[in-house]
């Protein structure tokens, strides 16, 4: 009778747990479908902008080009006046005219100057953009495929050994997914495995996987916790 109720009591408990575990993974499904809008949405506007400052910077090329045409034939202008002016002696109009010449083709070096460092800012940014566009769409397929970011490195906050579970010191904000699965490591190595039931902003639970930790071993506040790597 005692052995009945003990497997009774048990079954009661395993009830309870799949029955929290399955509330807490509605809930990250919940969570999935707000926060996948919001970041297709950032990519979407960091690939527009990508497309903007691209047609910026095909402007400000033009514009390059279109004064440094100018310059030179402001030069061979200069050389020629020059020239004239070593034949025909320094006459006041054509010294007056050299001048202003030479005071436009140091104006023009200047707006020069100024549009190639717009042009290279301007291409620093559009990089940027197009980068944070690609990253964003690898996070997307990432947390797609039920996995968290690989760039994730957080710890384990606190462990509740009775009821098989451990809450971690980071959330979604920082790369964990729902249902994923993660490695525990303490001095480089697998210790042990946990699967994501539940993510916030800024914390999560997981599940510590049956049989994954070893008689000899037991989890630890701090135990350092990454995503298992795909296969």
């Amino acid at each position: 009778m005692k052995e009945e109720i003990e497997k009774k009591n048990t079954s009661l408990r395993n009830l309870k747990i799949n029955q929290d575990e399955l509330k807490l993974r509605q809930g990250i499904l919940a969570d999935l479908r707000v926060e996948i809008p919001k970041i297709q949405e950032e990519t979407r506007a960091a690939i527009e902008e990508a497309g903007k400052l691209q047609e910026l910077n095909n402007k400000l090329k033009a514009d390059v080009e279109t004064k440094t045409r100018k310059i030179a034939s402001n030069d061979r202008e200069y050389e020629e006046t020059k020239n004239t002016l070593l034949l025909v002696g320094e006459p006041t109009t054509l010294i007056s005219k050299s001048k202003d010449m030479r005071i436009q083709s140091q104006e023009l070096d200047v707006i020069v100057a100024k549009k190639e460092s717009n042009l290279a800012n301007l291409n620093a940014e559009n990089t940027a953009a197009e980068d944070l566009g690609r990253r964003l769409k690898e996070n997307l397929e990432i947390i797609g495929r039920g996995s968290s970011l690989p760039s994730l490195k957080t710890r384990i906050h606190h462990i509740y050994p009775n009821w098989g579970f451990v809450t971690l010191a980071s959330g979604y904000q920082s790369g964990v997914t729902g249902g994923s699965s993660l490695d525990v490591l303490r001095d480089g190595k697998v210790i042990g495995k946990l699967l994501v039931s539940t993510v916030e902003r800024n914390s999560a639970s997981a599940s510590i996987v049956p049989d994954s930790i070893g008689e000899d071993t037991t989890l630890r506040v701090g135990d350092q916790v990454v995503p298992t790597p795909e296969k």
